[in-house]
């Protein structure tokens, strides 16, 4: 019900199957682990498919999550969720808000207004709605659970303020086993301990309660497989052991968990690699996108500009071509896009399941062909009936085209056709950043009435109006009705909005109680902009928020929106150093370089070598290769210190290794 960070708050749009846990096999021994979650038909509705790419569940649910090891999956149907078997059979009806896979132990969480509870395999509630958010149930029998405290206070300003959530666990009948006293608290992983938050510092318990490991990291993940837990100190991310022992330095900008053949993805400077359990680049960092490795050994990569997949030495075992990649499932397949191309993949590259247009000028209809050329989806008689509509659509358009007394579409939107009466409101706002109020109003008012005739498009523009405040009052709930009615009909970005329009709530909701990462994130929301709406000045105040708290990522961003003026009033390079230097004394090494390049150029302050040098060399010892390409050139020039060969090499050696061009140039040059 609950994960402990936010959600990136990005569309599920290519990736969109809720594929949080591999499922196995159910008690009937039926591979469940094979099926797979995918989009299909005139709805874009979720069905499932097999590792030979047959259809097994034919498309009819809204969301669709992965089988669980005891045959069941939950499946959304109608804004509501339930749970199918893998015939496809609905054994448990849909009618919660949310619903997380079956542990183990034969329970799931489920939630209906805000209250979680669990239920058994046949729908019965086994422990009652009490908890505002619970999770699943952990091997040793405990689940985390999260409460707020039922009273409040009213601050100066007259505003009701709320105590902060608490975590604590439960056991299978419900009693509290672990109080509900950390301020996070993650589900216990397979070693019988779990990473918690007390005063703003994480650490890590017993199923007693007792921490074992003392709350001292920044940030902390649970122990994997292999006995290392991810870490984050002030210099970045790490790993632990079970005794709490760093085995790997923080030094990463982000880490994962180590795969089962003993490599994890990290990030360094903005790209990523892999390295071993001793902290060693077995794959160096040289890509702009990556994932983890799969059951089958491979790993999606992006180096420049296509996707590809690499083994465990880094070989190319399928070359880059793909626009879109997914990670290889537990049925071997995975999802790609690649020029005039999709569909699902193996291992070896050749597709199983391919969406292709029918080439028929009459019916260009998208289907699904397995690898022998046969449609698999839609069946004939849905076939004809989508070529019927199609038809229909486009003979009427046609007829007004031919017209020339009118334009299309502005006579058939005004006799009701609602194609056209989308045509025109997207007429009306094609650019965004230009149109006017007027524009956006006249907009609004053709997608309601393409709405109001059950057309899902008009349906979902009309939600972003009301969502935006596009021409008409921004009302949430006016959103998520329309936006909700486009679901019901298949449209997949009116879902994803519905989700990320409840992400910003709960995020807007932790950020007015303080919590920094949620503020951060709006930041970054608002920064970035999300569905087309980029708002620097409302992205500058949560970064403040953010920063005054010691959020060294808020203080880097807000610092350069102040060094070049964006979402302030004006440029301010005295608050742009100021901010720069409390990031970079936090060790966050991209402020460090940026502090050696000010002082190196004479960027704001007065130009002085020893301090250039010194934030220089803290990110360098960090890692950042820039910082050792140009404290390389310090010792090979002789500028604020004393000139050196060796060390000008050594920093070289460490730059060239991770790709930068200019050190391996520079190295050429001194032999």
């Amino acid at each position: 019900m609950f994960n402990r960070t936010f959600p990136i708050l990005s569309l599920a749009l290519f990736f969109a199957a809720a594929c949080t846990q591999n499922g196995t096999y159910d008690s009937n021994g039926k591979a469940a682990k094979e099926l797979i979650p995918i989009q299909m038909g005139e709805k874009n509705d979720y069905g499932y498919i097999n590792g030979k790419g047959e259809i097994v569940i034919p498309p009819n649910f809204d969301e669709a999550n992965l089988f669980a090891a005891n045959g069941l999956a939950a499946v959304r149907k109608n804004r509501k969720w339930g749970y199918i078997n893998t015939k496809g059979k609905m054994v448990i009806p849909p009618k919660y808000d949310s619903a997380n896979d079956f542990a183990a132990n034969g329970l799931a969480s489920v939630s209906n207004n805000w209250k979680s509870r669990y239920i058994n395999t046949k729908g019965e509630i086994v422990i009652p709605p009490r908890f505002e958010r619970t999770n699943d149930f952990a091997a040793n029998g405990l689940a985390v659970v999260r409460e707020r405290p039922k009273s409040g206070y009213i601050n100066s300003q007259g505003e009701i303020e709320i105590g902060e959530w608490k975590y604590g666990y439960i056991n299978a009948q419900g009693e509290i086993m672990i109080p509900l006293k950390f301020g996070v608290a993650l589900s216990f992983a397979a070693n019988g301990l779990a990473a918690v938050e007390e005063n703003k510092k994480w650490g890590y318990i017993n199923a007693k309660g007792e921490m074992v490991i003392s709350p001292r990291f920044e940030d902390a993940e649970n122990f994997a497989a292999n006995g290392l837990a991810r870490i984050k100190e002030d210099r970045g991310w790490g790993y632990i052991n079970v005794q709490g022992e760093i085995v790997i330095p923080p030094r990463f900008d982000g880490a994962e968990d180590f795969a089962a053949n003993g490599l994890a993805r990290v990030r360094e400077t903005g790209r990523f690699g892999y390295i071993n359990t001793q902290g060693e680049w077995i794959i160096s960092p040289k890509f702009k996108a990556a994932g983890d490795f799969s059951a089958n050994g491979l790993a999606r990569v992006m180096e420049t500009d296509y996707f590809a997949y690499i083994n465990a030495q880094g070989e190319w075992i399928i070359l880059p071509k793909f626009i879109e990649a997914g990670d290889f499932s537990a049925n071997g397949l995975a999802k790609i896009i690649e020029a005039g191309r999709s569909g699902y993949i193996n291992a070896n590259g050749e597709f199983i399941v391919e969406e292709i247009d029918v080439e028929d000028e009459e019916c260009p209809i998208s289907v699904l062909k397995n690898i022998q050329g046969k449609i698999i989806w839609p069946p004939q008689k849905k076939f004809q009936a989508l070529c019927k509509e199609y038809k229909k659509n486009h003979e009427l358009k046609i007829a007004f085209e031919d017209d020339e007394d009118v334009e299309w579409p502005h006579k058939a939107a005004e006799q009701g056709n609602a194609e056209a009466q989308k045509e025109l409101g997207w007429m009306h706002i094609a650019y965004i950043s230009s149109s006017t109020e007027a524009d956006r109003v006249e907009a609004a008012k053709w997608f309601r009435e393409a709405a109001k005739q059950g057309d899902k498009d008009g349906q979902f523009e009309l939600g972003k109006a009301y969502a935006f405040g596009r021409g008409v009052t921004q009302d949430d709930a006016e959103a998520e009705k329309w936006f909700s009615k486009a679901a019901e009909q298949g449209h997949v970005w009116a879902r994803d909005l519905i989700r990320l329009m409840n992400d910003v709530k709960q995020l807007k909701e932790a950020a007015k109680q303080g919590d920094t990462h949620a503020q951060y994130e709006l930041g970054k929301l608002y920064h970035k902009g999300w569905w087309e709406i980029e708002n620097e000045t409302i992205a500058v105040e949560w970064y403040k928020l953010a920063a005054e708290q010691g959020h060294a990522e808020a203080q880097l961003i807000l610092g350069h929106m102040y060094a070049v003026g964006a979402g302030v009033e004006k440029k301010d390079t005295t608050e742009a150093l100021k901010l720069y230097k409390l990031a970079a004394e936090q060790g966050n090494k991209t402020a460090q370089r940026i502090l050696g390049i000010d002082y190196h150029c004479g960027r704001g302050v007065e130009v002085n070598y020893a301090e250039a040098i010194k934030w220089f060399r803290l990110a360098a010892e960090q890692g950042d290769s820039k910082s050792q390409l140009e404290l390389a050139h310090f010792y090979a020039e002789g500028h604020g210190v004393k000139a050196n060969k060796a060390e000008a090499v050594k920093w070289y050696k460490l730059a060239a290794e991770q790709g930068n061009e200019k050190a391996q140039s520079a190295l050429q040059n001194l032999k």
